[in-house]
């Protein structure tokens, strides 16, 4: 019952940055830019959809990364920086780790 998180909410942000202890911590070599679960659609980069409920959103530029999103119709595929919690685009077929989030007591998330 898991699927790629969601970061949509200065909250959703707050929780990011807390994982960049954890990854530190965890991991020999980081990689403080995991996969989230949002997809570009469209022909141009205005809409994106969260994969956790299937809802389009128009990100407005205080949730992306500087540089992102920019421009290039082939990075169709999310990240987020654990260290800001802000979104970023790239090439959906680079190897990087991922962060989810599952559902508790069946309607809600927990990440």
């Amino acid at each position: 019952n898991a699927t790629l998180a969601t970061v949509r909410s200065v909250t959703d942000r707050h929780c990011v940055r807390s994982l960049e202890v954890i990854n530190k911590c965890t991991f020999n070599e980081p990689d403080n830019f995991p996969w989230i679960g949002i997809n570009h659609i469209g022909e141009y980069h205005q809409h994106w959809i969260w994969m956790s409920d299937g809802n389009s959103e128009q990100l407005n530029s205080s949730n992306w990364n500087k540089g992102s999103p920019n421009g290039d119709r082939s990075q169709r595929c999310g990240w987020t920086a654990l260290t800001s919690g802000l979104i970023g685009d790239r090439k959906c077929t680079e190897r990087k780790t991922f962060l989810c989030e599952r559902r508790n007591n069946g309607d809600s998330f927990t990440k």
